[in-house]
């Protein structure tokens, strides 16, 4: 495996944590993307929050692979923000690299990361660009996020934009950053990145922007559109604590609410047609097993072709993270100053 040029000594560790529920179709994929990484992790934390399907035998599955992978039975749902903040107790390393169950890292992720964060030590938080897919990476559309040149532009930046200015599968920050920071808001039931990104930033702590796509980010039907309203409410307790003049908190709210709403139903239509088929005409409901072949299956079909006696291999079934690709895009990093924010720099 290539691993940079870069002293061991100086090359921060990387713990790669993923939180998981009911993600038995695509938790596969996610680890598949960490095994092909061109910089193997240090460590990797696969935390199942109460699944009911077969996400925990998906993810054990990889345990003969993927050196460094603990995988954790939550035994019971307590939340996506308790969920992470019990994985990320478990990390071990300097850096923690954020990876949902439903998307995949790009092949040399850690690698960039890796080289980014040991030129400086001093990085917080460094959040990349990616890759939204529905079924093919391939065919996926890059997004590129903006850089800020002060806190109080990022906090009103990502406040006041309808689609928020970074991806959470696209980022990795200091353990001990997070951990002074008492970890992800467990009171929030969704937009929990938002919280974590915006307190990083209202605490003046070090946020760089990495011009680089390092995730793909899956849209799918089971994703959360029917969370939106609570969303809502989520979204009106950040504009709360962090936008400080009441006119623009006014203006924020009574705008995000059609743009939720909106959203809400972007993702019905991206789930109809995920879930049902046009056959003679009219619709019909495909099977479950038609509708979405899950990593278990694929295992299984890739042990009874194989030679008697012989060991599966999870990596030589067919997932969209075995035909991802690095893109051509650069790697350069945003080095604006940033300005220690205030009550006042709003």
């Amino acid at each position: 495996m290539f691993q940079p040029d870069i002293p061991p000594q100086t090359r921060p560790t990387i713990s790669v944590v993923i939180v998981a529920r009911n993600a038995e179709n695509h938790a596969g994929d996610a680890l598949d993307s960490l095994v092909r990484q061109s910089l193997r992790p240090d460590q990797v934390v696969f935390y199942d929050d109460g699944s009911d399907d077969d996400t925990l035998a998906a993810a054990r599955r990889f345990l003969t692979i993927l050196p460094g992978l603990e995988v954790i039975d939550g035994k019971k749902q307590i939340g996506i923000a308790a969920a992470r903040n019990r994985a990320n107790q478990r990390a071990t390393s300097d850096y923690i690299a954020v990876l949902d169950a439903d998307d995949m890292l790009a092949p040399n992720a850690l690698e960039v990361y890796s080289t980014c964060l040991s030129k400086d030590e001093g990085t917080d938080l460094l959040y990349a660009d990616t890759v939204v897919f529905t079924d093919d990476p391939e065919k996926g559309r890059a997004r590129h996020y903006p850089a800020f040149d002060s806190p109080s532009a990022a906090i009103r930046k990502t406040l006041s934009h309808p689609i928020i200015p970074f991806k959470h599968s696209s980022m990795i920050y200091r353990r001990r950053a997070i951990e002074d920071a008492g970890g992800y808001d467990e009171s929030l039931p969704i937009k929990i990145d938002i919280e974590l990104f915006l307190r990083f930033q209202a605490a003046g702590l070090k946020v760089r922007k990495l011009d680089h796509n390092t995730s793909f980010h899956r849209k799918h039907h089971r994703q959360v559109s029917a969370k939106r309203i609570s969303g809502i409410w989520a979204y009106a307790k950040l504009v709360a604590a962090y936008e400080l003049n009441p006119f623009c908190r006014a203006f924020f709210i009574a705008c995000r609410i059609p743009s939720e709403l909106l959203k809400m139903l972007v993702e019905y239509k991206i789930s109809l047609f995920q879930r049902i088929r046009r056959v003679g005409g009219k619709f019909e409901r495909p099977s479950r097993s038609e509708a979405s072949v899950s990593r278990p299956a694929l295992l299984a079909s890739s042990r009874q072709g194989s030679e008697a006696g012989s060991a599966a291999d999870p990596r030589t079934s067919a997932s969209p993270a075995a035909v991802s690709r690095k893109l051509p895009v650069s790697n350069q990093i945003s080095t604006r100053p940033a300005k220690q924010w205030t009550r006042d720099s709003v």
